[in-house]
């Protein structure tokens, strides 16, 4: 059989002449081997396949161990480089041996970085553009580098015209860099920042200050300030000190020709009187280390209209009322007294000539021998007990009193009446009292009687119909009554009034105040007869539309104590401090 070469030999399960040339073998079979035998034949063909086999092994091997060799070879070449390359970084780290660095720069690349590019020095800034809003055109993407923006530009720092502008982005992953303006044309050169934060830029610029945009203070040399300046700070926010204990020490304001115009302050050493002057003018406001308040002016004028007095202190008490006298001739004032004779306090208001100043002004020195006092009588009482009281040159003259809506009424005839306190009672028992009338009450118990109560009795007066007299009837418009009355005061005090029909028989017929049992004009044309008539002398209701006044006596009333109120007596102490204690 000739030699089976790889072509010819498949696997041995896909050779078909394999299993068609070797029959099946039976366990009785008996004879396998044989020069056409299947078991020769199969011996053969796996004989052929393990010589090819080898034969192609012995070949890669042989690659193989080529390919070992080159990469042992190229491994210890690298490991020399590296030991090479170690040795010589370690020695020219900072460049010293390096003999030329420009060459050496050169050979790497790095000839003119520095020089390449308008973000190099080199270079040159970019024109942003004219109109351009600097925060729009400034974004994350906007490489870093110089820039320079017109005076058109929108967003440049204020008052900057033509300025080059630095752009600093940072590598983040949200939008966050600085912006700095330099200004290189007017006003000379200035600087300003900005910065975005989160992708928001900040309201305004930060202004680098220089000597282009700040003078310097000095503590030794005289300076001339420009500009406003605001010193915003809790309590002293300016202070002058004087240089020596008790030395002059005062602002002055000067005109621009540096004349003086004002001061406020400590003109005098040793001399504790603080003075606001105009020296315009020479007029000044002095406060005194006295306590006095000095106004150095011809004249004071209160633009709002308002006057001026002294509030004038309650204490010390006077012993007598000759003595309020006295001390209201001194000065004009206003306030409240006290004295010991009868232990009632008056406030008051005090007026005198020449405005009670004893200067001798206008050339006489009368200020305290003309005037005029209004005080009130009872202070602490609920009446209106008001006097008026004028001085002249030769004494006080008698008071006079006041009269008012408190202490008088109107008449049913329309006429003022001094009396208090007065009651009116009208047709159906409503009333109105007075303010010293206040308290009482009436009730209308049936026709013509009325009932008072909270008063003591009757105030009789003979201006009141004569001597037991205290109720005022209504009248007709010629001064005639139109009722009868009469009273009783019962044992508590209260009263009760009646009131009855009153006819003038004498009268003209319109004036006769005949009523009919309606209580309206009798009137004989309309077909009134005397059996509709209201009986003269009977009792009747206060006609509608008036009233009666009555006179009552009322009750003393509770005088409301007085109790001073004694302020918290807080001092401040020296204000260099800056505190406050309360006083010792």
């Amino acid at each position: 059989m000739s030699e089976i070469t790889p072509n010819d030999l498949p696997p041995i399960n896909e050779l078909d002449e394999f299993t068609a040339k070797i029959p099946e073998l039976q366990t009785d079979t008996d004879v396998l081997a044989g020069t056409g035998g299947p078991a020769n034949f199969q011996a053969q063909a796996l004989a052929n396949r393990t010589k090819y086999l080898k034969r192609i092994l012995d070949a890669v091997s042989l690659e193989l161990t080529g390919i070992n060799q080159a990469v042992t070879a190229a491994q210890q070449t690298a490991d020399t480089a590296k030991q090479g390359a170690d040795a010589s970084m370690k020695k020219s780290a900072n460049g010293a041996d390096i003999v030329n660095p420009a060459t050496f720069r050169a050979n790497i690349g790095l000839s003119n970085a520095m020089f390449k590019g308008e973000f190099g020095w080199g270079g040159k800034a970019i024109n942003v553009g004219s109109g351009v809003n600097l925060f729009d055109y400034f974004t994350r993407e906007r490489a870093a580098g110089l820039y320079w923006v017109n005076q058109t530009g929108i967003n440049r720092p204020p008052n900057f015209a033509d300025c080059v502008l630095l752009w600093n982005p940072i590598e983040h992953a949200d939008f966050y860099g600085c912006l700095m303006a330099i200004g290189f044309t007017t006003g000379g050169a200035k600087t300003a920042c900005i910065s975005v934060q989160n992708g928001v830029w900040e309201n305004s610029w930060t202004t680098e200050w220089n000597s282009k945009n700040l003078s310097p203070m000095t503590t030794d040399t005289i300076q001339a300030i420009n500009t406003l300046k605001v010193f915003i700070r809790n309590n002293a926010s300016l202070m002058i000190q004087a240089a020596t204990l008790g030395g002059v020490s005062f602002l002055e304001g000067q005109d621009n020709d540096g004349s003086s115009r004002w001061f406020c302050g400590y003109p005098d050493a040793n001399v504790n009187n603080l003075v606001l002057r105009n020296l315009k003018s020479g007029n000044a406001i002095g406060l005194e280390s006295n306590g006095t308040v000095n106004i150095d002016a011809p004249r004071i004028v209160f633009s709002q209209g308002k006057g001026f007095v002294r509030n004038a202190s309650a204490v010390p008490t006077f012993a007598t009322v000759a003595d309020i006298l006295e001390y209201w001739a001194t000065e004009q004032s206003m306030g409240s007294v006290i004295n010991d004779e009868d232990t009632a306090w008056r406030s008051y208001i005090s007026v005198r000539h020449r405005g009670g100043n004893p200067n001798a002004e206008g050339g006489a020195a009368d200020n305290n021998q003309w005037g005029f006092v209004f005080y009130d009588n009872g202070m602490t009482s609920t009446g209106y007990d008001f006097e008026i009281r004028k001085q002249r040159s030769d004494g006080w003259l008698a008071p006079v009193k006041l009269y008012h809506t408190a202490n008088t009424t109107i008449g049913s005839g329309g006429a003022l009446i001094v009396a208090s306190p007065v009651i009116k009672i009208y047709s159906d028992g409503s009333f109105e009292a007075n303010q010293d009338a206040e308290g009482v009450n009436v009730e209308r118990l049936k026709e013509g009687v009325y009932k008072i109560t909270g008063c003591i009795g009757m105030h009789s007066d003979a201006a009141w119909n004569g001597s037991d007299g205290g109720v005022k009837n209504p009248q007709c418009r010629n001064s005639m009554d139109l009722t009868w009355n009469n009273y009783e005061v019962h044992e508590d005090g209260s009263v009760t009034v009646y009131t009855f029909h009153r006819v003038h028989p004498d009268a003209m017929p319109f004036a006769q105040n005949r009523l009919t049992l309606d209580k309206e004009p009798f009137d004989s044309e309309k077909g009134h007869t005397p059996d509709m008539e209201w009986p003269d002398q009977t009792p009747i209701d206060v006609p509608k539309g008036f009233y009666i006044q009555v006179r009552v006596n009322m009750p003393e009333r509770e005088e409301i104590p007085y109790v001073p109120v004694v302020a918290s007596k807080v001092r401040h102490s020296n204000v260099y401090c800056n505190s406050v204690s309360p006083a010792k």
